[in-house]
């Protein structure tokens, strides 16, 4: 993103702030089910169902740009089993919108040639091989240990993305020390505490007192280092779960939530809290302004939590997110 770009997104942030309009500045996206592994904590591939085809998932991307989207992540499932994702990713390209690919590493070197350059690559990592390895597949530290090196030598802005579970939480070093060995940051996501799908996770979810201790570290970690991506507030925010504390949402709002079958949903708390609007069959436009609003016990997705609290206006949070925006994009 040039400056222009950016100074555009800090106007339509500050509409939907002190105006009110209803700006889909981010989106998220997961634009398949589908996965070539299946992680222990992870339901997303025992769902199923249509995934939107090409030709009006292009016309989408045309029309939540026209709405004002300005960054878009990508995800799955793995998005790289999708064969039109380079499409995708071209249209976005063409209407100058950031885009961030969520992957778990596996088929990226496979496809980079195909895909073209991202703007950021966000790669799941749950900390070293062991634990890594024995959440999702073997050999699968060594993938994301194979994208960094490729990324590094391109250039390609990179962010981890661990799931913090029980296991992970006495690696939260070990995954800085990577991160900083390929000039990557980190962003500390919560497990889910519903998760997609039937699975039970619950033996994974740290209690509130491990939260609050993983709080306090994060604290102290980003003071010494800026490879943590999360902000002060959003880390303070980790210490009121798993039961959330009082946080002003602006989903549907600021950002939204596309599901791989066109389903619209504020956030990605989807069926559990609103009914969805479809896109599949009616323009982007229209699903987004008929959205219901929000309101739940607590908010797991550690990306939301950070848009929200950056609407606060804190001071050192603004600056947080400015400096990260202005040097990297996002």
């Amino acid at each position: 993103m040039n400056l222009v770009d950016k100074f555009k997104a800090a106007v339509s942030i500050a509409q939907v702030k002190f105006s009110g309009k209803q700006i889909p500045v981010f989106l998220s996206w997961p634009i398949t089910h589908r996965c070539n592994y299946a992680c222990l904590y992870c339901g997303r591939p025992d769902q199923s169902g249509v995934e939107l085809p090409t030709k009006r998932a292009l016309e989408i991307v045309d029309e939540f740009a026209e709405l004002g989207t300005q960054f878009v992540f990508l995800s799955g499932g793995e998005p790289l089993v999708r064969s039109d994702l380079s499409e995708i990713i071209s249209r976005f390209r063409q209407h100058r919108v950031f885009v961030c690919l969520t992957t778990n590493g596996s088929l990226y070197l496979a496809r980079k040639k195909e895909i073209g350059r991202v703007n950021m690559l966000k790669l799941s990592l749950d900390g070293p091989e062991e634990i890594h390895d024995s959440f999702r597949a073997k050999g699968s530290f060594a993938e994301v240990k194979a994208v960094l090196e490729d990324a590094q030598k391109d250039g390609i802005q990179v962010m981890l993305n661990p799931v913090i579970s029980t296991a992970t939480l006495p690696h939260l070093e070990t995954l800085l020390s990577i991160a900083e060995e390929y000039q990557a940051t980190v962003k500390f996501q919560p497990i889910n505490y519903l998760p997609a799908g039937t699975k039970d996770i619950s033996p994974l979810i740290p209690n509130h007192e491990q939260f609050i201790e993983m709080s306090q570290k994060l604290q102290m970690l980003k003071k010494r280092t800026r490879t943590v991506a999360n902000t002060h507030a959003g880390i303070s925010y980790l210490s009121t779960l798993p039961e959330g504390g009082p946080l002003k949402c602006y989903a549907g709002r600021l950002f939204a939530y596309l599901m791989p079958n066109g389903n619209l949903f504020p956030c990605n708390k989807r069926e559990e809290l609103t009914t969805p609007q479809s896109c599949a069959d009616q323009p982007a436009a229209k699903a987004l302004e008929q959205l219901s609003s929000v309101s739940c016990r607590t908010c797991w997705c550690t990306s939301d939590v950070e848009l929200n609290l950056m609407m606060t206006l804190n001071p050192q949070d603004v600056f947080d997110v400015l400096r990260r925006v202005i040097s990297k994009g996002f």
